[in-house]
């Protein structure tokens, strides 16, 4: 927020310093090529967190479902990265039990990722075949076009890999981003609620 200030003079001559409401600034992303979205699922046993990473621009929407209602209002943030890409959370409690889903919409492209789930079989057509380690544990990806012939591919990828541990690091971040807004805002709040109840 920058805010103005002024200089100025009563009819006593004494120096008078105004201070007005100023204008809030927002730095975004230089303007780059169109970037898909990763979406990752983390769960453990009461909160489920929806990660995406890496996607341009920044219009999303996250959704965090399971067959039942969540337990607490889900709590989303997007923040800009480094490389010129968005990041963004949503994190929601669940039951112990239920399965996860989270949906994601960028554009015309809508994905499903969903934490829990046996892998579903490789679509032959698919460009990717079912190649990870069958002992490991895995995910289950479905990846919809927005064309008028949506053909659904599903992928499937080990769940700990030497790339993934950076990934895995890279959304542990964003998971600590989310929580320090939280913080923030709740923090924010107490203040104002306290100002408020010495005032009256």
């Amino acid at each position: 927020m920058l805010c103005c200030v002024s200089l100025g003079q009563q009819k006593d001559n004494k120096a008078m310093l105004t201070l007005t409401t100023g204008t809030e600034v927002t730095v975004e992303p230089r303007a780059r090529a169109e970037s898909q979205p990763k979406v990752f699922v983390l769960r453990n046993q009461s909160f489920a967190a929806c990660l995406v990473k890496d996607f341009y621009p920044k219009k999303l929407s996250l959704t965090l479902s399971a067959p039942s209602s969540p337990l607490t209002e889900p709590l989303q943030a997007t923040a800009p990265t480094a490389q010129g890409t968005y990041s963004a959370v949503g994190i929601a409690q669940f039951g112990k039990v239920e399965t996860v889903t989270c949906s994601v919409q960028h554009g015309s492209m809508q994905i499903n990722m969903t934490e829990g789930q046996d892998a579903a079989p490789a679509h032959p057509g698919s460009e990717r075949s079912r190649q990870s380690d069958p002992a490991g544990p895995e995910r289950r990806f479905s990846a919809q076009s927005g064309s008028e012939n949506p053909q659904e591919s599903v992928l499937t990828c080990s769940e700990w890999s030497f790339t993934e541990d950076r990934e895995w690091g890279n959304m542990l971040s964003v998971v600590i981003l989310a929580l320090r807004v939280l913080l923030v805002k709740s923090i924010a709040l107490n203040f104002l609620l306290t100002i408020q109840a010495s005032c009256c």
